[in-house]
């Protein structure tokens, strides 16, 4: 099926996506675990992240997938040892962990990289727009540090007096 599908997968759609994963093509996978204290923090972001994804499916191809720790041990691929753990597959085979922020915004980054979903796409703005949001946030950071320099110097200034 082409476009971008978010799929969360439960005891129902299990065994029928693990028959069918080596055909699935691009694949981010969240694993997350119920008991574990950095996938309940997690989660919230995560939902949102879906949310987003679920908007544009027809601006992307691959799957988004969410698998619960006791469902994993059912696909036929790779399995994290630590939750949460986001990866990359291609079918079944992994490509790589993600290891960024756990932000909307940098798991977006991520997705665009790997042309899972069209690079321009970012919280519903058009590629200048998004461009323009990157140089502004760069020139702030850059004015701020150069006034944290500044007042370094004007207190040691003080000082040697």
């Amino acid at each position: 099926m082409p476009g971008l599908q978010v799929i969360d997968l439960d005891s129902n759609n299990i065994k029928s996506f693990a028959n069918n994963m080596k055909s699935q093509g691009k694949m981010f996978i969240a694993f997350l675990a119920p008991w574990c204290g950095h996938c309940r923090t997690f989660k919230p972001e995560w939902e949102n992240t879906k949310k987003y994804l679920t908007s544009i499916q027809n601006k992307g191809n691959g799957h988004i997938i969410t698998v619960d720790d006791k469902l994993m041990q059912q696909l036929p691929c790779e399995k994290p040892s630590v939750f949460p753990t986001l990866s990359l597959y291609n079918g079944d085979k992994w490509e790589e962990d993600y290891n960024g922020s756990r932000s909307q915004d940098d798991i977006i980054k991520y997705l665009n990289k790997h042309n899972i979903i069209a690079n321009y796409l970012h919280k519903g703005g058009s590629k200048k727009k998004y461009i323009r949001k990157l140089r502004r946030k760069r020139s702030k950071r850059t004015k701020r540090s150069k006034r944290t320099k500044r007042s370094k110097r004007t207190k040691r200034s003080k000082r040697r007096r």
